[in-house]
């Protein structure tokens, strides 16, 4: 991973050193990628300085792009496995990020053809409002992790009423997985519906202000969300029209048959927490795969 970010920031900054001082047409055209972004911050810290180093940028940023790379993996991968279940468990729905998918690169979903699709021009990733809000609902329903804040004397949390409460001496986690269940909430909250997310401020469906807490909110939200759901785009748009995936659980039980809870709320495949950070299906989401003809 360092010899990659080596090569890479070495590109990046050679073009951005290099680009500094065109009008500000060019550079609004410029990459807006976290390299390019911390690099120009870089740059404007030590412009005045004789000496632009690269390898002190180094030095600073390969930690920071390692965190963004590694920190989110296995939430990622859990939210991945429930983007499989939850699409194979709603057919209109997965014919529609198929269709989507289509649209946007063409009949041909080999992986050569996507991958050069995206190298060539990455913003096709941003022409797919279905399939991000198909990772929203997702996130909503099997929010992987949480988040705790510790309290202090001087703050207090409001009710919807005006009643305040003391935080001094507690531990404030704000569970996710209820809020995104409760109807008072959420309309409809145990079904799947992607279109919550595309649909205005006057459908029953709209999202309230702050409901969504997949990656917390406001100034201690997760940096790395915007990363996290292209990763999910970019998996999504490489496998679906290529695989068919579903449920195994009566396989695997019969295999491995144990005592105890099977079901959580009607729902064989309930989160539970695997280690790693973040919750996944119970067992591991067995599934058969097959190649779609």
């Amino acid at each position: 991973m360092n010899q990659y970010l080596d090569k890479e920031i070495d590109k990046r900054f050679e073009e951005l050193a290099s680009s500094r001082g065109n009008s500000a047409k060019n550079s609004r055209s410029q990459s807006r990628s976290i390299i390019a972004l911390a690099m120009d911050k870089y740059l404007n810290d030590v412009e005045n300085k004789e000496e632009v180093s690269k390898s002190a940028f180094k030095q600073l940023a390969k930690p920071q792009l390692r965190l963004f790379l590694y920190a989110g993996h296995d939430t990622t991968s859990s939210t991945l496995l429930y983007s499989y279940l939850l699409l194979s468990r709603h057919p209109l729905v997965l014919s529609k990020v198929r269709a989507e998918h289509d649209q946007v690169f063409g009949p041909d979903f080999s992986l050569s053809n996507i991958t050069q699709s995206i190298t060539t021009d990455p913003t096709l990733l941003n022409q797919l409002p279905y399939t991000l809000a198909v990772v929203k609902e997702v996130l909503r329903i099997f929010p992987p992790a949480g988040s705790m804040r510790a309290g202090r004397p001087d703050l207090f949390l409001s009710d919807e009423h005006g009643q305040q409460y003391p935080t001094a001496g507690c531990q404030i986690w704000t569970l996710s997985l209820a809020m995104h269940h409760n109807p008072s909430v959420f309309t409809q909250p145990e079904d799947f519906i992607p279109e919550r997310w595309l649909v205005g401020p006057d459908d029953a469906l709209y999202p309230k202000k702050g409901a969504w807490r997949a990656f917390e909110w406001g100034p201690r939200a997760c940096i790395g969300q915007t990363l996290a759901q292209l990763e999910l785009k970019v998996a999504l748009v490489m496998t679906v029209r290529m695989f068919d995936v579903q449920e195994a659980y009566g396989e695997w039980d019969e295999m491995h048959p144990r005592k105890g809870v099977k079901m959580v709320d009607g729902n064989r495949a309930y989160q539970a927490e695997m280690g790693g950070g973040g919750a996944h299906p119970v067992d591991g989401l067995p599934v058969r795969v097959t190649m779609r003809v």
